[in-house]
């Protein structure tokens, strides 16, 4: 899926990965990150709330709560 959603996202931008629930192994086009400038990173939230300070997470969820 991380392929075809880098298909249709603009030259230079970043897609990031944060699950794997499918069984079936992700097909990014290297052409996609030689030419067009494009990035694939991984996101694990335990390591994000890890890095975060309790006011910065007191905002995040805050901010989250207003979304639901």
């Amino acid at each position: 899926m991380t392929g075809k959603v880098l298909k249709n996202m603009d030259k230079g931008s970043t897609a990031y990965v944060y699950g794997a629930l499918s069984l079936k192994g992700s097909v990014i086009d290297a052409t996609d990150l030689i030419f067009r400038k494009q990035t694939v990173k991984g996101f694990w939230l335990t390591d994000w709330i890890k890095e975060r300070n309790v006011l910065s997470l007191l905002y995040y969820t805050n901010k989250l709560k207003g979304l639901l």
